[in-house]
């Protein structure tokens, strides 16, 4: 009777791992499966992440295309002109900090502040974009404050840089900021010219006043 139920309970016993053998092979397979779900799915999700970028990258040379179309059409520019304005527009997106769609806009900005192509071309963009960086400028404040110098000072016959290197050297000079100095020159500019002062002269007025 010991034999037999030793030998039955062996036989169980073998039934059990047999039956364990056959589950751990079963999880072996699931997550074999499961491994390559994940795999699809991770690949899949690259997938979609390249399209979005593609599709970023896409929407972006559309936007820049229009923006130099909307510069053409301010200027009148075209063919081998308006293509050096594209290409300074790219070159300026790649050695600053802004990308060549910001560029072109700033370009569009300084065109509308009465700033010429030639000026622009010539350093003016470049100026702007400098300004705008070390003032913690807008665009938009860069190019006015830029053309509202050169205008009223072109008895000066500066340069962009020159104007922009003064308007940094004021403001660091003085409590105030290049974005202030916009709003002063505003106000006094025309009559400071009129009356014989230099780009130079009026904001060092304006920084001894600040």
């Amino acid at each position: 009777k010991t034999t037999k139920t030793t030998r039955d309970a062996n036989g169980r016993l073998r039934d059990e791992f047999g039956r364990f053998v056959g589950g751990s092979k079963g999880y072996r397979s699931s997550m074999v499966g499961l491994t390559g779900v994940a795999g699809a799915l991770s690949t899949a999700l690259a997938n979609v992440g390249a399209g979005m970028v593609a599709m970023n990258s896409v929407n972006l040379a559309m936007d820049f295309e229009s923006q130099m179309s909307s510069i053409g059409a301010l200027t009148g520019l075209a063919g081998k002109e308006m293509q050096q304005m594209t290409d300074l527009a790219l070159e300026m997106g790649a050695k600053t900090k802004y990308s060549a769609l910001e560029a072109a806009q700033g370009m569009e900005e300084l065109l509308k502040a009465g700033i010429s192509p030639a000026t622009v071309k010539s350093g003016g963009l470049e100026a702007a974009l400098n300004l705008a960086t070390a003032g913690g400028l807008e665009l938009a404040d860069a190019a006015e404050i830029m053309s509202t110098s050169l205008n009223a000072f072109k008895d000066d016959g500066m340069e962009a840089s020159e104007a922009a290197n003064i308007l940094a050297g004021a403001a660091n000079a003085s409590a105030t900021s290049v974005g202030e100095l916009k709003y002063g020159l505003s106000q006094v500019a025309t009559v400071a010219s009129g009356i014989g002062f230099s780009f130079e002269d009026t904001n060092s007025a304006l920084a001894v006043f600040a």
